[in-house]
């Protein structure tokens, strides 16, 4: 993930919490991990459960965006305020953003079949740490 957008409609802070995430997604990490990761881009939370309609597909597709899943943002703006280097990989199950519906059962195939490279990315940014 090089950036988002949050069209969760939530964010992880109550009250008077204003910092700049403007720089949530550090780029010497996400370099580290584009090693092993097939694709990059910006990633959109959306407020779930359900996955997207075709008109939101098209949208999202058509305004830059090239992944989108309904967790992972609000974590890693909070971990930001906090100070924490964040960077980001999702398991993409759908790369066309298609008018087919997405079933649970491929979201959880896709799942399956990337963790060999989640592991890959993890280490790479074990190593770069430390």
């Amino acid at each position: 993930m090089r950036d988002h957008i949050n069209f969760s409609g939530a964010s992880p802070f109550t009250g008077p919490v204003f910092v700049d995430i403007s720089q949530v997604w550090d780029s010497d990490l996400t370099a580290a991990i584009k090693k092993h990761a097939s694709r990059s881009g910006v990633y959109a939370i959306s407020r779930g459960p359900e996955y997207q309609t075709l008109a939101e597909s098209i949208m999202m597709r058509n305004n830059g965006i090239d992944m989108v899943g309904m967790s992972t943002v609000l974590e890693a703006i909070a971990l930001h305020q906090l100070g924490v280097r964040v960077c980001g990989v999702s398991v993409t199950s759908d790369l066309t953003f298609s008018s087919t519906p997405t079933t649970h059962s491929e979201v959880l195939h896709a799942v399956k079949s990337a963790i060999p490279c989640v592991q890959n990315c993890l280490y790479e940014v074990i190593n770069t740490l430390y």
